[in-house]
């Protein structure tokens, strides 16, 4: 314990003047005594920084570096850290490491990191913060090496290598081991099988890493780390948590259409985000960063790159655009013409509040498909997508083109009268509404209406009686494969139908099938698919509609 009479020497302004003027050898042992029981403490007292301006300055915790602080520094953990790009999570580790290192006898703390480039810029690192360290605080470093500090006065030793090279020796103990962008390494058991079994029970661990895919061995410790019976423990930090990550309106960094207070088109995601508390700087600079990334994308390169980099939630940050079922290009391409509804209307009579978003008013020419994707009215969204399929001789293709949409918390029996009322609206257009669940209240409600959807066998081709569109193990990757297949010619200008095309997502099951999963919001993706897969293809005329199988 610190002597009770004794007080901590306060730093000065410069830092750089510090006298230990007055206080004996023994009190200044004392203190490092109290250091090493509170690192954070010395760190943000003694330690300076260069922020991203290259500015020196004191090394102030932001609020991932805090929340780590309340963690790393109890002896024994095994940690698993999933953070985003740029937010100071090795610097602090590193920091905290060569603290414990200078001021514990015979600490050996080691540090391996993905790459040798890596390796450099971390151990200078390392040598600024020692440098920035008063010299009444530090013992003296003996060996300035590639790759070691050492302290031969106090029998320590910090020891940077790369994940690529690790040649560190075999027989020591190591009392603190992070292994950076874990993600990364090329064969992770090479180093953790043998240097774990180094490290005594009291002794920390760090895994630290930006996502890479679900296909590595940093995936795998993180979700073990969040199993309760684990000896390891997951810590997830998304980019909002980052306080630097923001564009005030008026930054020239902003998007030229983010140019002001209120922002345009929120995707679904965004919108998410702004109930978890995000803020409309922070969604501006996301779109800053998000079309940065987009710049340097090469067509065919399936690498989503924002996900990665900058977390937003434990499941998709492992997912990379080449998990995404539909083509990323195509749902940017439709993204980037998207706009606001020009109109909306209440169509069901007695139902003021719920509207009908209009972006293609109905033209007597055509023949509109529906697809009705009920909810579970106060729990979870309904949707009726309006779609119209024109046939280009020229081209011989099918170009879908969403027309209208009505979404919400509705009850069943509404959602049926607006389907009905929706459909009357577009010409008595086809109606085809998910079966499933509560789906069948749905389907109860709209019988009687002129032109439903009669079940068909995929398989077969065959028509059932059965009205209404079944989604199952066997119609969902036909749904998916029709949506696919149109996806080139496809027309939709509605921005929260686009953005939940994204969420839908390649995974693997139990037995390493690739399936279809959806990792969000995928109501309005669902009645989209459910309008197009359960449409009857024809050459564009509307009096053809009808004349196969498949519609009464």
């Amino acid at each position: 314990m610190v002597d009770s009479k004794f007080v901590p020497p306060a730093p000065t302004e410069s830092r750089s003047d510090l006298k230990m003027e007055g206080l004996s050898n023994t009190q200044i042992q004392l203190y490092m005594e109290h250091m090493v029981r509170n690192r954070r403490e010395f760190i943000e007292s003694w330690i300076t920084i260069n922020d991203k301006n290259r500015t020196p300055g004191p090394f102030s915790l932001n609020p991932i570096q805090s929340d780590m602080s309340s963690y790393i520094t109890e002896r024994g953990g095994r940690h698993v850290m999933l953070k985003p790009s740029q937010v100071g999570a090795s610097s602090y580790l590193i920091c905290d490491m060569l603290v414990d290192t200078i001021f514990t006898p015979g600490t050996t703390s080691v540090i391996v990191a993905h790459e040798e480039f890596i390796t450099q810029r971390l151990l200078t690192k390392a040598q600024a913060f020692y440098d920035s360290i008063p010299e009444e605080f530090k013992p003296p470093m003996a060996h300035r090496g590639a790759h070691e500090k050492s302290f031969p006065d106090i029998h320590s030793v910090f020891y940077i290598g790369s994940a690529r090279a690790f040649t560190f020796g075999r027989g020591d103990a190591i009392h603190n081991f992070l292994a950076d962008e874990y993600a990364f390494w090329p064969d992770t058991a090479k180093i953790m099988v043998p240097t774990l079994q180094r490290v005594p029970p009291q002794g920390r661990v760090m895994v630290l890493s930006t996502p890479n895919g679900e296909d590595n061995d940093f995936h795998d410790l993180y979700y073990e780390g969040k199993s309760p019976d684990s000896n390891w423990q997951s810590h997830f930090y998304h980019w909002m948590q980052h306080p630097e990550y923001f564009l005030y309106s008026e930054s020239p960094l902003a998007l030229p259409s983010d140019r002001q207070e209120e922002l345009n088109l929120l995707t679904d995601i965004e919108i998410q985000l702004l109930r978890d508390g995000s803020t409309t700087d922070q969604i501006r600079w996301r779109r800053y960063k998000n079309a940065e990334m987009a710049a340097l994308k090469r067509r065919g390169d399936t690498i989503s790159l924002f996900p990665q980099e900058f977390p937003e939630d434990e499941i998709t940050c492992f997912l990379i655009a080449g998990d995404m079922v539909y083509d990323p290009e195509e749902v940017d391409r439709m993204a980037r013409d998207c706009i606001e509804a020009p109109s909306s209307k209440s169509l069901l009579p007695g139902f003021p509040a719920t509207k009908t978003l209009i972006w293609e008013e109905p033209q007597e020419q055509y023949d509109y498909q529906i697809g009705v994707d009920p909810g579970q009215g106060k729990h979870t969204e309904t949707c009726i997508s309006v779609w119209r399929f024109e046939y280009d001789a020229e081209l011989d293709i099918e170009r879908p083109i969403f027309v209208a949409r009505c979404s919400g918390l509705i009850e069943p029996d509404e959602t049926a009268d607006q389907a009905k009322a929706i459909g009357r609206f577009y010409n008595t257009a086809s109606i085809s509404v998910e079966g499933n669940g509560h789906g069948m209240a749905v389907l109860s409600g709209v019988r009687g209406y002129p032109r439903l959807y009669h079940r068909v066998e995929i398989a077969s081709g065959r028509r059932t009686r059965t009205i209404g569109w079944i989604t199952s193990n066997k119609t969902k990757p036909f749904m998916i494969s029709q949506v696919q297949e149109l996806m080139e010619h496809m027309i939709c200008r509605d921005i929260r139908t686009v953005s939940q095309f994204r969420n839908i997502r390649w995974v693997s099951n139990a037995r390493g099938d690739k399936i279809a999963q959806s990792m969000g919001a995928d109501d309005l993706h669902d009645g989209a698919a459910i309008a197009i897969a359960s449409r009857d293809v024809y050459k564009g005329a509307r009096g053809f509609v009808g004349a196969t199988a498949g519609w009464d």
